[in-house]
C-alpha cells in the first residue's frame, strides 16, 4: 500500500515511494452514468527520454474522458496511463492522435520511447501498487490465480464501522517494523502494565489475567473468493487493559486533582480484545472489538 485514495488530488500527478523506488500516481474521473468513478494510474517516476520525474509533469486534456495522459514537464512527451505507451512526442512526426485510424504504433511490443506502467488498484480506500507487473499482466495473473488481490480488513466492511484515515511515518526500515510486529515475546515487557511501560501505549498485557495469545495460519491455496489475498498470517490478541486511564487516575489522586467521574466509569467496562494481524508479505492491521472478531 502506498497511500490513501482521498489524499491523491484529481488530475494531478504525485510521487509515491515503495521499497525505495519512486512511482508517479494519478487519479482521474471516469464517467459512469450520472456520476463519476475514480480511476488510478501508476508508472515508474521516470521519463524514458531524459529520466525526468513524471510526477513533476501534468495530466493532459488529451485522450479519452476516462483515460488522460501523463505529460513530462521537460519536453512534453506524453504517455498513456493504462500501458505506458508513448502517445506524443511534440518535436517529431510521431506526434499524431493515437486514437486515429491511421496510427499503427499501438502494438503490444514495448518501444524505447514507452514509459513503464505498473498495476494499481484501490481497495477499501487504500491505493496498492504491484511494482513488478503491468496492469494487463496483473489482471491476467489474478484471473489465473497466480497472484491475490490485496487483503481486505474485515472491520472496514462492517455496517456503521468508522475509519480514521491517517499516515504515520517511522524513521526506520520497513523490515524492522515487520520484525517487531511478528515478535510476540516483547509484548510482556514493552507493552506490559508495569510502571516501566507507562506512557508507551494505551493497551497492555499483564502476563496474568490478561495474557497474549498467538495464532498462526497458512493458506496454501484459496478455497473461495473471500480467501483471496490471504496467505501466511500471524495474529496476536490480548484483552485491551486501558493502563493509561488507570495511571492517570492514580496520578490525579496523588496530586488531589479533580477527575471526570464519567471518564473513570469507563474503567469498569469489560475489556475489549486488542488484536494485531500480520498478513505476509507486508500488511499489518490492528483493532479492538468486544468479541475479538478483528
Amino acid at each position: 500500500r502506498v497511500c490513501w485514495a482521498q489524499d491523491v488530488p484529481l488530475n494531478q500527478p504525485i510521487r509515491v515511494t515503495l521499497f525505495d523506488v519512486d512511482y508517479v500516481l494519478a487519479k482521474t474521473n471516469k464517467p459512469t452514468g450520472d456520476s463519476k468513478e475514480d480511476v488510478f494510474y501508476a508508472m515508474l517516476d521516470s521519463c524514458p527520454h531524459k529520466k525526468v520525474s513524471l510526477s513533476e509533469g501534468r495530466i493532459t486534456d488529451c485522450g479519452t474522458p476516462d483515460n488522460k495522459y501523463f505529460q513530462c514537464s521537460y519536453h512534453g512527451w506524453a504517455f498513456d496511463g493504462k500501458d505506458g505507451k508513448c502517445v506524443e512526442i511534440p518535436q517529431t512526426l510521431i506526434a499524431k492522435n493515437p486514437n486515429s485510424s491511421g496510427d499503427k504504433r499501438r502494438t503490444n511490443k514495448r518501444k524505447r520511447e514507452d514509459a513503464t506502467a505498473v498495476a494499481v488498484t484501490q481497495v477499501q480506500g487504500m491505493i496498492w501498487i504491484q511494482p513488478f507487473l503491468t496492469p494487463l499482466e496483473a489482471l491476467a495473473a489474478t484471473e489465473e490465480g497466480k497472484i491475490f488481490p490485496p487483503h481486505r480488513i474485515p472491520e472496514i466492511d462492517l455496517p456503521g464501522y468508522q475509519t480514521i484515515m491517517a499516515v504515520r511515518d517511522f524513521p526506520i526500515d520497513w523490515t524492522v517494523l515487520m520484525e517487531n510486529i511478528m515478535d510476540p515475546d516483547h509484548g510482556f515487557f514493552a507493552h506490559s502494565s508495569s510502571s516501566a511501560a507507562y506512557g508507551f501505549d494505551l493497551y497492555a498485557a499483564d502476563g496474568k489475567e490478561n495474557t497474549m495469545k498467538i495464532e498462526e495460519k497458512v493458506m496454501k491455496a484459496p478455497k473461495s473468493k473471500e480467501d483471496l489475498g490471504k496467505g501466511w498470517t500471524i495474529t496476536s490478541s490480548v484483552n485491551a487493559v486501558e493502563k493509561l486511564k488507570k495511571y492517570n487516575r492514580e496520578v490525579r489522586a496523588s496530586h488531589n486533582t479533580k477527575t471526570d467521574n464519567k471518564k473513570l466509569e469507563q474503567l469498569d467496562v469489560p475489556a475489549k480484545k486488542s488484536t494485531t494481524t500480520f498478513v505476509a508479505p507486508s500488511l499489518i492491521h490492528m483493532g479492538r472489538s468486544q468479541d475479538g472478531s478483528t
